[in-house]
């Protein structure tokens, strides 16, 4: 953008990122059991390298959910939205990687590391959560 990277830094508090997904119904969602399948290719969308920081593991009494439809949600499975949320803070480490005019792949690695989340990552915990489906996440957040 032609900013000066160490005026930049020295105001920079942080980015936000954010989308919509729709909520599940509470009234028809449908629990079921991924299959061990479903839940590699989760692991693989939100990252094999941060997955283990969620605590998730699969099990036999892992629960998910997938719309149904009914009178209440008009047939489509969803009522209302919530957002999903991706913030990288503006902490002493990534400003002083600003100043040293750092490529963004080192930026986000840093971000990660510090314990940033993001947009698939925040609705895939959501999906574990049982308030939206994978399929919205993955219709949301295109790569």
């Amino acid at each position: 953008m032609g900013l000066n990277p160490l005026n930049f830094s020295d105001a920079f508090l942080g980015v936000l990122a954010q989308r919509l997904v729709r909520r599940l119904c509470h009234n028809c969602r449908e629990e079921y059991h991924p299959s061990e399948e479903e839940f590699d290719e989760i692991v693989t969308d939100y990252g094999k390298k941060w997955f283990g920081q969620t605590g998730i593991e699969y099990d036999s009494d892992m629960t998910l959910f997938r719309p149904v439809g009914c009178d209440s949600c008009s047939g489509t499975g969803y009522r209302g939205r919530l957002g999903i949320h991706e913030l990288m803070e503006g902490t002493a480490r990534i400003k002083l990687m600003i100043k040293k005019q750092a490529n963004t792949e080192q930026i986000f690695e840093m971000a990660m590391r510090e314990g940033m989340a993001t947009l698939k990552q925040d609705g895939m915990l959501k999906v574990f959560r049982g308030i939206t489906d994978i399929s919205e996440v993955r219709r949301v957040c295109i790569n």
